[in-house]
C-alpha cells in the first residue's frame, strides 16, 4: 500500500489543485489582512498583549505556566506568539498578524478535506469559507482560535487517510504530531481525540485506538495544569452567571458557527440578555439570520434525500464522511455534558475545532446533489448573509467588541485634567493605549458597588474618570446610581464601555 496520504491523482490534476490552493490562501490572507488594526483591542485581546509584552524578565514558558486565566489552556499559541513579538513587536498588527496566517492556512486546510473526502466539485465550495463571519472574525483575533482550527482540521485531514490506509507511515506520524499540537493549542481538543478513540473502538480498530490514545497520554500534562491553574480558580466566575445563561450559550454555537456576529459586536453580552430582549433590539438581524437559516437546512434536507450517494462518491470516502458525521455529533455531545456538569459557560470559539467538520457535513450533499436549485438555496442566502456579516466586521466601526482605543483618547483628550482613572475593566488595557494617569483597578466582583467607590474616592479633590466595561461582571455596580454620589460632568458611551468623568466635591454623604 503506497505510504502517500494523498489519493492517487494525475500529475496535471496536482497542478490544478496545488494552484487552488494557493490563490484561496492569497484571497483568504488578503481578505483578513485587510483594515487588521481597524477596530481596538479588546478584553482577551488585551490579555494576550499584557502576557506577552517584549523585555518581560520571565521567558515566555514560565510566564505561561504561572497564568492562571484561558492562556494556560493554549500554550502552542503564546509560546508561538513570543517568538513572533520578539521580532515584530508588540503593536497590534503585530498582535494579530499571527492570527490572519492560521486562519488563512485554515481555509485552505478545510479546501483540501473536501477534496480529500471525495467531493471533487466541492472544492469550489471552500471559497465559500474565505468570506466566512466566522472564520474571519477569529481569524484577526489575537487569540488561539485560528491556530486551533488550522493544527485540528490538518489532524483531521491526517486521521481520515489513516481510517483509509492505517499501514501508512505518513499518515500514522501526522495523526500524532497533529494530534499533540493541536491539543496543546486548546485543550478542549480533547474532546474530539475523544470523539476518534470511541470511533476507533467501535469500528474495533485496536491500531486507531492506540494511536488516540498515544496522543491523549501525551496531553497529561496539560490537563492537570489546566484543571490547577483554571477550572479550579475561575470556575466560581462562570457559577455566578444567572441560571440559564449557559443553555443559551450551548443552543447559540451551531448558530454562530453559520452567522458568527451578525447578532452585533459583544455576543458574549447578548447570549445574557433575555430572548425577548434580543428579538427586540436585534429584530432586523434576527429576520435576515432565520431566513438564511431555514433556506441552508431546507436545500440540506432536500440534498440528503436525493443524492445519489453510491455513485457520488468511493468506498474510501463513505468511510471518511461516517467518520466526520459521527466526530461532529460526540463532540456535541461532550460539550453539552461539560456544561451540564460543571456549568462551564462554552461558546462557539472555545470548539473551533468543529467548523471544520461541520462545514464539510454540510456540503456533502448539496455536492453530491444533481439539483441546481437546491444548490441556488443553499449557496445564493449563505453568500448574501456571509458577505453582509464580513463586510460588518472590516468597514462598521460599531462592531467593535471593547473599544478600549477611543477609550484611551477620551482620557488623554480630557480638559478636566482628572487626575486619577477607576478601571472597572481589564488593568492594562487602557495603558496599552497610552493612558499615563494613574489607574485604580477594582476586581471582577459582585462585591464592588457605587458605595464602595465612594468611599475609595472620599478624599480625592480633582475629576476622575471611571471605565466600566463587562458589567456583568460587577453585577451589583449600579451606574445610575452614580449622580446620587458624585458631580457626573461628563458621560461617554463606547461600543462595549461606558465612561464617566466624575467629580468628588461636594458629594452626598
Amino acid at each position: 500500500m503506497s505510504e502517500n496520504c494523498s489519493r492517487k491523482i494525475p500529475a496535471r490534476q496536482w497542478w490544478y489543485l496545488g494552484f487552488a490552493l494557493i490563490l484561496i490562501f492569497v484571497i483568504s490572507f488578503a481578505v483578513r489582512v485587510f483594515r487588521l488594526d481597524f477596530y481596538s483591542l479588546w478584553y482577551d485581546e488585551v490579555s494576550t498583549a499584557s502576557l506577552l509584552q517584549p523585555g518581560g524578565e520571565s521567558s515566555a514558558l514560565s510566564t505561561i505556566i504561572h497564568a492562571t486565566g484561558s492562556e494556560t489552556l493554549h500554550p502552542l499559541y503564546y509560546l508561538v506568539l513570543a517568538g513572533w513579538l520578539k521580532f515584530a513587536g508588540n503593536s497590534v498588527w503585530a498582535l494579530r498578524l499571527p492570527s490572519v496566517f492560521f486562519g488563512s492556512c485554515a481555509v485552505v486546510v478545510y479546501s483540501l478535506l473536501l477534496y480529500q473526502a471525495g467531493l471533487r466539485k466541492a472544492l469550489a465550495f471552500s471559497l465559500l469559507l474565505i468570506i466566512s463571519p466566522y472564520m474571519v472574525w477569529y481569524s484577526r483575533d489575537a487569540r488561539p482560535y485560528s491556530l486551533i482550527m488550522f493544527l485540528t482540521g490538518l489532524h483531521i485531514l491526517f486521521y481520515l487517510n489513516f481510517l483509509v490506509k492505517p499501514q501508512s507511515r505518513i499518515c500514522l506520524y501526522g495523526v500524532v504530531i497533529t494530534g499533540i499540537l493541536s491539543i496543546y493549542s486548546g485543550v478542549f481538543v480533547a474532546m474530539l481525540l475523544m470523539a476518534e478513540f470511541a470511533w476507533g473502538i467501535l469500528r474495533r480498530k485496536p491500531r486507531e485506538v492506540a494511536v488516540v490514545a498515544i496522543v491523549l497520554l501525551c496531553a497529561l500534562p496539560l490537563f492537570w495544569q489546566g484543571y490547577r491553574t483554571f477550572f479550579l480558580q475561575t470556575s466560581d466566575r462562570y457559577r455566578s452567571v444567572p441560571g440559564g445563561v449557559s443553555a443559551v450559550r450551548v443552543m447559540g454555537i451551531p448558530q454562530e458557527l453559520l452567522v458568527a456576529r451578525s447578532f452585533g459586536p459583544t455576543p458574549d453580552e447578548v447570549r445574557r440578555f433575555p430572548l425577548s430582549r434580543v428579538i427586540s433590539e436585534k429584530s432586523l438581524e434576527m429576520s435576515v439570520e432565520a431566513f438564511a437559516i431555514v433556506c441552508i437546512l431546507g436545500s440540506l434536507v432536500a440534498g440528503i434525500i436525493s443524492c445519489k450517494k453510491t455513485r457520488a462518491l468511493n468506498e474510501h470516502s463513505v468511510v471518511m464522511i461516517q467518520a466526520l458525521g459521527f466526530v461532529a455529533v460526540a463532540v456535541c455531545l461532550q460539550a453539552a455534558v461539560l456544561i451540564a456538569i460543571i456549568g462551564f459557560g462554552l461558546c462557539a470559539r472555545h470548539i473551533a475545532f468543529l467548523f471544520g467538520p461541520l462545514f464539510v457535513l454540510a456540503f456533502c450533499p448539496i455536492a453530491c446533489s444533481d439539483g441546481y436549485l437546491r444548490k441556488a438555496l443553499f449557496i445564493v442566502p449563505l453568500v448574501i448573509l456571509w458577505t453582509w456579516s464580513s463586510a460588518n466586521q472590516l468597514f462598521d466601526s460599531s462592531y467593535v467588541t471593547d473599544d478600549f482605543k477611543n477609550a484611551a483618547k477620551i482620557i488623554s483628550n480630557d480638559e478636566h485634567n482628572a487626575s486619577q482613572v477607576v478601571v472597572l475593566c481589564h488593568p492594562k488595557a487602557l495603558s496599552y493605549y497610552g493612558v499615563e494617569k494613574p489607574l485604580i483597578y477594582f476586581m471582577e466582583s459582585p462585591e464592588v458597588t457605587v458605595e464602595i467607590l465612594k468611599d475609595r474616592l472620599k478624599d480625592e479633590g480633582n475629576p476622575v474618570w471611571l471605565v466600566l466595561n463587562r458589567p456583568w461582571s460587577y453585577p451589583e455596580f449600579r451606574a445610575k446610581d452614580l449622580a446620587n454620589y458624585f458631580q457626573v460632568l461628563r458621560t461617554e458611551e463606547l461600543p462595549g464601555i461606558g465612561m464617566w468623568l466624575l467629580s468628588t466635591i461636594n458629594y452626598s454623604k
